[in-house]
């Protein structure tokens, strides 16, 4: 881990700071109650919500109800987002494998924390480094 950050992975703290800075107080009760994780670190970033945005991977058909406050999208405990039909099983296995691994590797590094499957919050240590790449660019995150 002498090297620093993959394109993907700086695309991950991004999109992980922005939800992060993005939420409001109300918001953020909001998904710890739908989630059932009151008393946990905020969610910051889900896999299906890098799989759409980083992939292109499509998104099953949901509900209003499937939105918080601010339209931000939200998982339910064992919810499948992706449509593999739609995507493609092949691509919707690569994108799913890049990003897992990817998350191992921020989890590493002591940018993030994993929590149950396919959930990341951002440590002290990743808002830090996520706050200095994010200054340089932007990452677009159309499904929130």
């Amino acid at each position: 881990m002498g090297r620093g950050l993959s394109e993907l992975q700086t695309s991950i703290l991004k999109m992980a700071y922005q939800h992060r800075t993005h939420s409001d107080a109300d918001e953020v009760a909001f998904r710890a109650r739908f989630s059932g994780r009151q008393d946990q670190a905020p969610d910051d970033l889900h896999t299906w919500e890098a799989m759409i945005a980083l992939y292109d991977c499509v998104e099953k058909p949901r509900y209003p109800r499937d939105r918080g406050p601010s339209g931000r999208l939200l998982d339910r405990f064992g919810g499948q987002r992706i449509s593999i039909e739609r995507t493609g099983g092949a691509k919707y296995r690569a994108a799913a494998a890049a990003i897992n691994r990817a998350f191992t590797r921020l989890e590493a590094r002591g940018l993030v924390e994993r929590h149950w499957y396919g959930v990341i919050s951002l440590t002290d240590r990743g808002i830090e480094e996520a706050s200095r790449v994010t200054v340089t660019s932007e990452v677009n995150c159309p499904h929130w």
